[in-house]
């Protein structure tokens, strides 16, 4: 029968999985089929599992109902004393593995439904990134934010980056990748068969099997608050390329599927986390303006459309997108696309919703 995912633990308690003396002594009366009833009154205790200590009166009683001799004096005395031990630990432990939860608990809006057999959902968690600790977790994440940081000029929250990224090493594994082919992914690029589908969202998402062909994987992962529109990696000589749904908005994922796809061919084996798409001249570094002047060629027929609409906007002039689009020989939701993002008349644009799930 299938559980309500929601319905599982964030955190168990590890003190949950250890019996208190009361709770010990309920299970020997249980197996020499005692009445637990009787030896609850005799005893006066509320219940068996809030005894955390028995006093020496308790312990003669207890001898007396179960029937056991002097060696029961040290067994209670040393399980008590292990289960105080016990609780301290456990109770630091709780505390560090909800605060822990609380910062990796994004993940599981991309972990899918093959991380689920843990004892919870941090358990989940740690299955879903292939580690035994929440430590080696921050590490990979701090890493992979390293590498972010030196390329961009934006925040990023390193757990949900490492968990995006992680998503996508895992769709890749699952894949099987033939050998790159450079040439056959230069000339699907060049057929532009795919320009007559550019508003047809279904066909969008059926891109990572027509990439697959040439060796690329092509990995949809939802978009995590504060990291990347999309990146670049190399995996034993194939491009996994992952494009978020950022904005969820089928012409920026356009954008940032052949902005990655210039780095793929422009920038072979280099791995790039992007933060920021389009960013000013200034900002860009060389191989982000290389990436962004090969996206605007193909689909925007060179850098003329981004300009206009800069213009527009500087000068006050007035200009509607299908125009500008006609102007440019491109679809009107590409000027759309650049008025929305130079905040021209924003709310006015026509825009196609896409979302990864």
């Amino acid at each position: 029968m299938k559980t309500d995912y929601s319905q599982k633990a964030d955190v168990i308690d590890p003190l949950s999985l250890f019996n208190t003396v009361g709770e010990e002594v309920e299970n020997i009366a249980e197996e020499q089929q005692k009445d637990k009833q009787e030896l609850l009154r005799l005893l006066n205790w509320t219940s068996f599992a809030s005894a955390k200590k028995i006093n020496s009166r308790d312990l003669t009683l207890i001898k007396e109902f179960l029937q056991m001799g002097t060696e029961a004096d040290s067994f209670f005395i040393n399980f008590q004393s292990n289960y105080s031990n016990t609780e301290k630990k456990a109770k630091e432990a709780y505390k560090k593995s909800k605060a822990n939860f609380k910062k990796l608990r994004s993940a599981i809006l991309v972990m899918g439904s093959e991380f689920t057999s843990g004892m919870d959902k941090l358990e989940d968690i740690t299955d879903f990134w292939g580690v035994d600790s929440e430590e080696q977790i921050f590490e990979q994440s701090d890493s992979f934010a390293a590498l972010f940081r030196q390329q961009n000029n934006a925040t990023v929250n390193s757990v949900n980056l490492g968990a995006w990224l992680r998503r996508g090493e895992i769709d890749f594994k699952k894949r099987n990748v033939p050998e790159y082919d450079e040439d056959g992914l230069k000339s699907w690029i060049e057929k532009k068969e795919w320009r007559k589908h550019i508003t047809d969202v279904p066909y969008f998402l059926s891109l990572p099997d027509t990439l697959l062909k040439f060796g690329v994987a092509l990995i949809y992962v939802p978009f995590l608050h504060n990291t990347v529109y999309g990146a670049v990696r190399w995996f034993g000589g194939n491009p996994l390329v992952q494009v978020s749904d950022r904005n969820k908005d089928l012409a920026g994922c356009w954008f940032t599927l052949f902005h990655e796809l210039g780095h793929v061919v422009l920038h072979k084996n280099d791995n790039v986390f992007e933060g920021e798409i389009n960013e000013t001249q200034s900002k860009a570094s060389q191989k982000e303006k290389d990436a962004n002047k090969f996206a605007n060629q193909y689909l925007f027929n060179g850098d003329g459309l981004r300009k206009a609409a800069f213009y527009a906007k500087k000068n006050g002039t007035s200009a509607d997108a299908e125009t500008l689009a006609d102007k440019y020989g491109v679809n009107s939701i590409f000027a759309s696309y650049w008025f929305r993002k130079i905040q021209y008349h924003p709310a006015t644009q026509k825009s196609i919703h896409i979302e990864f799930v």
